[in-house]
């Protein structure tokens, strides 16, 4: 009789142990009837939870909630380590059903205008400079049309005005090159065709006019040559061609006075 009772007994704890395993069983195939307030997928523990494919980790879940995909070590709220692609949806889909949030409250703007930098003292019209913590008015002038250094004053028809801060003495603009036997030069163009121009020919140490072949030449020693680039003279004029080298006429009716001097 005693035989019987352990056996009852024992039968009665092991249906209870398996009972109780397979109400916590899940299974691969789906659950039905399931309690989301009392079942769960998880720890109760302070441990991680993590989700594998092919035996590697493809998210976790710390401890304090942090989510990580592709990361077992998640830094935030959800740390995705690759590449998000979404597809799908409008903006109010991305505030709402996607759970997004509000993006004007979360700092993602939905619409703006758009506003150049103000930081420092600027003035319209001047093209901000930075000094290295803030930017600032500079001296660069420009309307849109005019363009100024150191003025927004145009003098006459000109577009472009460089105001030299020099009160006396030197004050202008130079053109710069680095190197050897080279041709600084300012040019005159038309319709995008380059005409004529004015150049340093650093070889023969000259300032020469180019329009259309060299026209006036000024040498280092003060000579200058019309109709040659090595003048020999304080004026030497060399025609080239059958024309008069120099004519001087004077239009001004009964003139007696001297049109040339020579002494």
């Amino acid at each position: 009789m005693k035989n019987l009772v352990r056996i009852a007994l024992a039968a009665s704890l092991l249906g209870g142990v398996a009972e109780k395993t397979q109400a916590q069983s899940w299974n691969v195939t789906g659950n039905a009837g399931t309690d989301p307030n009392v079942q769960f997928i998880g720890t109760t523990d302070s441990k991680a939870f993590k989700i594998r494919t092919n035996n590697v980790v493809r998210m976790m879940i710390k401890s304090n909630g942090d989510v990580g995909v592709g990361t077992q070590s998640p830094t935030s709220k959800l740390h995705v380590n690759g590449v998000i692609t979404a597809t799908g949806g409008t903006s109010n889909n991305w505030n709402t059903a996607y759970s997004w949030g509000n993006h004007a409250l979360a700092g993602y703007l939905t619409s703006f205008t758009e506003q150049d930098p103000q930081v420092g003292i600027n003035t319209t019209n001047y093209i901000p400079r930075w000094n290295g913590t803030a930017l600032e008015t500079s001296n660069l002038f420009n309307s849109g049309t005019n363009f100024g250094f150191n003025t927004n004053t145009m003098i006459g028809s000109a577009n472009f005005v460089l105001q030299s801060p020099n009160a006396s003495n030197y004050g202008g603009m130079t053109i710069n090159q680095n190197g050897s036997g080279l041709k600084p030069f300012y040019g005159y163009a038309v319709n995008g065709v380059t005409n004529c121009w004015t150049y340093f020919d650093q070889a023969a140490n000259s300032w020469k006019l180019y329009n259309a072949g060299d026209r006036l030449t000024v040498d280092n020693a003060g000579n200058v040559g019309i109709g040659t680039t090595t003048p020999s003279s304080f004026l030497d004029i060399q025609a080239g061609t059958a024309n008069r080298a120099l004519n001087v006429v004077s239009n001004v009716s009964g003139s007696s006075g001297q049109i040339i001097n020579f002494q």
